[in-house]
């Protein structure tokens, strides 16, 4: 299941059409297995074709035959305290120092972030300008908070990433200096179609549990605090 969109050459199915995603994703929601799909999402929306058409040919055999495999995992960080969808708000920067990038900075609700081996990250790099950056696990100065508390799919990890005087090698830029707008909104598009799709596929799974609380719910012209949702 992973890497269907990942060229052969690195492991993966070479598929173009997207609807083989649909396909795994109403399997895996029929599993109930939903915080299954982010992780796979994760590399076949997002982080594997954005090293697929950005990377260089370096990034791509470094990096997208254990995304295939499934011995790497991945998160992009583009979410901050303050700034959720508005990109432009982003505060996180990162300085050119030689043959580094010097990244400081914070990220908040990052999916997967807990266990992301390769985290994509979003950040400033001129007043008008945004890049993005591949952080790899154990960088000096690259630290992780613990999991969010969410109502559900808590195998996601969501978490905070912090980002203290990180030195990120310049061969880790990802695509164009200064292009990572551009590069974001050719991209998201495809996420977003997945992100929509996703909630009709768990319905044949979460039916029951809603009709049986439905069910057992008692009427009242007071505020119901008795009426529990029930535990998946």
């Amino acid at each position: 299941m992973l890497g269907l969109r990942i060229p052969t050459e690195y492991g993966g199915a070479g598929l173009d059409d997207y609807r083989f995603r649909f396909i795994v994703l109403e399997e895996l929601a029929r599993a109930g297995a939903a915080s299954v799909n982010a992780g796979i999402s994760l590399v076949d929306d997002l982080v594997g074709p954005y090293l697929v058409d950005l990377g260089t040919d370096e990034q791509k055999r470094r990096w997208l035959p254990g995304l295939c495999a499934g011995t790497t995992t991945a998160a992009i960080a583009m979410t901050e305290p303050g700034a959720g969808s508005d990109l432009r708000g982003i505060r996180t920067r990162a300085v050119r120092d030689g043959d580094e990038w010097v990244l400081n900075g914070s990220k908040t609700f990052i999916t997967n972030g807990g266990h992301a081996d390769l985290v994509v990250v979003v950040a400033r790099t001129g007043e008008r300008q945004l890049s993005l950056f591949v952080v790899e696990d154990g960088m000096p100065g690259f630290s992780r908070g613990e999991p969010l508390e969410t109502m559900g799919r808590r195998a996601e990890a969501v978490t905070e990433l912090f980002f203290d005087h990180v030195r990120v090698p310049a061969a880790n830029l990802l695509g164009t200096e200064g292009k990572g707008m551009r590069h974001l909104m050719e991209r998201l598009p495809t996420e977003r179609m997945r992100s929509s799709a996703g909630p009709f596929w768990p319905e044949p799974v979460t039916a029951p549990h809603s009709g049986s609380d439905t069910a057992h719910r008692v009427p009242s012209t007071t505020r119901d605090t008795t009426a529990r949702p029930r535990p998946s």
